[in-house]
């Protein structure tokens, strides 16, 4: 089901949340990702050495955190982490993490450590994360929170 129009602005006006599973031991963990969407899912790249992809291999339930505390703003998000399998499907995310300005000078800055400049091409999965619930707390026109339940 595609994003509403203002929940994929938001989203895409940021790249950073707080991604939450379940460790294969049964404990919860997080851990910050970089995350581009389209207009109907939510993307994510981690290190196969990682604890997130061991988690996910396991088990695909996740929950994304996504906030403007300057705002008073957040998208609480929960859903399914899906590997993506094909080349062209890890392209085609590696390439959209690439171009995203906000994404592109973490990554891509020579004079950083960012990811894409320790991690080689083979050394890491893509993730696509289908929304199945999803809340938003942001302001009302009054100033005051307001919580929105988008998808149940």
């Amino acid at each position: 089901m595609p994003f509403r129009k203002d929940v994929e602005i938001f989203l895409k006006s940021n790249h950073l949340g707080v991604l939450s599973y379940i460790s294969p031991e049964g404990e919860a963990q997080g851990a910050f990702i970089y995350f581009f969407v389209n207009k109907e899912a939510i993307f994510f790249i981690t290190r196969r050495n990682s604890r997130k992809f061991e988690s996910l291999h396991k088990n695909h339930s996740v929950a994304l955190t996504v906030s403007l505390p300057e705002e008073w703003t957040t998208m609480q998000i929960q859903g399914n982490a899906e590997r993506l399998i094909t080349e062209t499907e890890v392209q085609e995310v590696m390439e959209a993490m690439q171009t995203n300005p906000k994404i592109e000078s973490f990554y891509l800055d020579a004079n950083t450590d960012g990811p894409f400049q320790i991690i080689d091409g083979t050394a890491f999965e893509a993730y696509r994360v289908t929304v199945t619930w999803l809340r938003w707390l942001k302001k009302n026109t009054k100033g005051k929170p307001k919580y929105e339940q988008i998808i149940e």
